[in-house]
């Protein structure tokens, strides 16, 4: 297995777009990769779970603080 090493890009973020999602494409060893970036739908959707997961509202018990 190859060992990546995490660097700063000086190029900035790069995004592309396919079928309507949104990708960040990476540079890591020489591979391009592309990672899903969530949109900002799915964002909200995810904090407003996860803070009713903490208050313990679904039944869950609360993480303890």
């Amino acid at each position: 297995m190859t060992k990546v090493n995490r660097f700063e890009s000086s190029k900035g973020d790069v995004f592309v777009e396919k079928a309507g999602v949104k990708y960040k494409v990476l540079d890591l060893g020489g591979s391009t990769i592309e990672i899903r970036v969530k949109s900002d739908k799915e964002l909200a959707k995810d904090y407003k779970a996860f803070a009713k997961y903490l208050s313990g509202a679904d039944g869950c018990k609360p993480l303890p603080k």
